[in-house]
């Protein structure tokens, strides 16, 4: 990049002092009446040779540019003939033209600048260890000028007449040379083109860039899940906490659904689904998990969404049937739990929705499904505040506090 702007401040110094000189060579051009006097004191075009190289081998292809440099003001203007410049037009003999390009034209406020590249080769062998001069060039123009009432007047055809150029076939440095000609400078379309090319490479290195970093992120990532123990992984899947979460939010859904619809088959099973799970955990039977695929599902089961923008997905459920609660509620009142009363509502709640679900006959009604639905979201309140992470702490050590006291006692 430090040598692009280099190359670009070296041409636009180059353009400035060719448009200055230029303009200082025809002073009264653009301002009057004297235009064709000025004209004829000073070219208003100015062209020049460059090679890039200074000695060639028959046969051999090497490129000739030509630069041409014309005033373009606001009253005063050049017209250049460019029909006869181009390569497949332009004749240099003994040379013979294998091909040409034309670079975009350059301006800037007092001048325009445009240059051809012809490609040349020498194939007479007579020439041999000689000097070759190019053939009379010229180039074609006419100058027009704005009047006094502001239109555009057009002048005579004039020709500008090249200086000679010589190529020594064989050789370092041709006879008539005043010094060496730097040919490494590139010529508007090389500069054009490595700066494109330029652009282009880095523009691919910040893509690659951006592809490896992903790459990277993503074999880091696939390690990570390759190496992380199974058992933390089943575990640590989805939290109870996180399970009662979407346990409520699935309870609210099927409140919304009831009060805009009323119940249905499958909304009784979406209830019944949900308080399974919050019996499990009323009868410390913690609900089971299955993580699967988006595009998975199972009937009976509870779908969450974990993880970074809900791309785990986990299937739980509840073992907990009426049959259960029943042998809780017997084992309850034999032990004189205090616990009767709460296990006598699941299984009123947990009975309803089984009835309304599989049932054929004394279906419950919508009210006391309703009343069912209610009880079921007040058991999950309670069940989420116990298993918030500072009530369980205490829990535990409340719990271990009672039995050691009682292995005191029983000693």
């Amino acid at each position: 990049m430090r040598k692009k702007a280099v190359a670009v401040e070296k041409l636009r110094a180059t353009i400035a002092a060719t448009c200055a000189a230029l303009v200082l060579a025809v002073p009264v051009a653009a301002r009057g009446a004297d235009a064709d006097v000025a004209m004829t004191e000073a070219e208003p075009v100015r062209c020049w040779w460059r090679t890039t190289t200074t000695a060639v081998r028959v046969g051999q292809t090497f490129s000739v540019v030509l630069t041409c440099g014309a005033i373009e003001t606001d009253s005063l203007a050049v017209i250049v003939d460019h029909s006869k410049l181009d390569f497949a037009a332009a004749q240099l003999p003994p040379f013979e033209i294998v091909g040409g390009t034309r670079a975009p034209d350059l301006r800037s406020d007092q001048g325009i600048f445009f240059q051809y590249d012809y490609r040349l080769r020498l194939l007479r062998d007579t020439f041999f260890d000689k000097e070759v001069p190019f053939p009379a060039f010229s180039v074609t123009y006419r100058v027009q000028s704005r009047s006094g009432q502001g239109e555009w007047v057009r002048g005579a055809e004039r020709i500008y007449a090249l200086p000679p150029q010589v190529i020594r076939v064989v050789s370092l440095v041709p006879a008539g040379a005043s010094d060496i000609r730097d040919a490494s400078a590139g010529t508007f379309a090389e500069v054009d083109a490595a700066a494109f090319r330029a652009d282009r490479l880095v523009a691919t290195g910040v893509v690659l860039s951006i592809v490896g970093g992903l790459l990277a992120v993503l074999a880091w990532v696939r390690l990570a899940v390759q190496y992380r123990p199974a058992a933390r992984a089943a575990n640590r899947e989805v939290s109870d906490l996180a399970i009662l979460r979407g346990v409520a939010r699935e309870l609210t859904a099927v409140r919304k659904d009831r009060e805009g619809a009323g119940w249905t088959p499958d909304l009784v099973g979406r209830a019944l689904t949900a308080f399974r799970i919050v019996a499990g955990y009323a009868l410390e039977r913690p609900a089971s998990r299955l993580a699967v695929g988006q595009t998975h599902g199972s009937d009976g089961m509870l779908r969450l969404r974990q993880g970074w923008l809900g791309g785990r997905h986990t299937l739980v459920s509840g073992s907990v049937t009426p049959r259960t609660v029943e042998r809780e509620l017997a084992r309850a009142a034999r032990l004189g739990d205090g616990n009767v009363e709460r296990l006598e509502r699941i299984a009123a709640t947990l009975a309803a929705f089984t009835r309304a679900r599989y049932g054929t006959e004394d279906a419950p009604a919508d009210d006391a499904l309703d009343q069912s639905l209610a009880t079921a979201e007040r058991l999950l309140q309670r069940l989420s505040l116990e298993h918030q992470w500072v009530v369980k702490k205490f829990t535990a050590v409340t719990r271990r506090t009672t039995d050691l006291r009682n292995r005191l006692w029983s000693h």
